[in-house]
């Protein structure tokens, strides 16, 4: 009796001992990383940001832009007809004074999706957040050349497409949209007649 007693408590122990092996062991296999559409859009978008931007570093060739909901696609267009349709001398219109996507002016001849340290993630729902460097190279510029931009997203027709961009905080469609108005009451050019309203 004795003798099963001692070979109960062994085959337990040993069961005991094989599942919580086995529970270490799971704990420490990689977690398959999960499926964010919002995430992969953004991502997908600066990948082929880019690979264009290294294919023309000298920005000679429009660049990818991602999806952009109606309603973004809507303001950035008056934005444009506007510019267009006004004397304004000088930049004039989204972007004109700079990379709108590397939130800069300047930025690294040799920059690469890896290099730059991206960072893509979803602070909440539909609110992706890309953080990067500009200009990895100049290892003496602390954050300087760190970037942040903030894209809103909205669902259409399946898919995540951007409705706003925080840059700095600031929504570029309001931005968009302010510029549009100011240049609302700037002189036509000869041969405009009505105003982008």
């Amino acid at each position: 009796m004795k003798a099963k007693k001692v070979l109960l408590l062994a085959l337990l122990a040993l069961v005991l001992l094989t599942a919580l092996g086995g529970g270490i062991y799971w704990s420490q296999l990689p977690i398959p990383k999960e499926s964010n559409p919002a995430v992969e859009s953004i991502e997908r978008f600066y990948r082929a940001y880019f690979r264009h931007y290294q294919a023309d570093p000298l920005q000679k060739t429009k660049g990818p832009t991602p999806a952009f909901s109606s309603g973004f696609a809507a303001v950035s267009k008056k934005n444009v007809e506007a510019c267009a349709a006004t004397a304004v001398e000088g930049p004039c219109g989204w972007g004109a004074n700079g990379d709108i996507y590397f939130d800069s002016q300047e930025y690294d001849p040799a920059l690469s999706y890896e290099n730059s340290r991206m960072k893509i993630s979803e602070l909440r729902p539909g609110e992706v957040t890309a953080s990067f460097n500009v200009y990895p190279s100049d290892t003496k510029a602390g954050t300087f050349y760190d970037r942040k931009l903030v894209f809103k997203l909205v669902q259409a027709e399946g898919q995540w497409v951007v409705d706003d961009i925080l840059i700095e905080g600031k929504s570029q469609r309001q931005e968009i949209e302010e510029e549009t108005r100011a240049l609302s009451k700037a002189p036509l050019l000869p041969g405009k007649l009505e105003k982008t309203k």
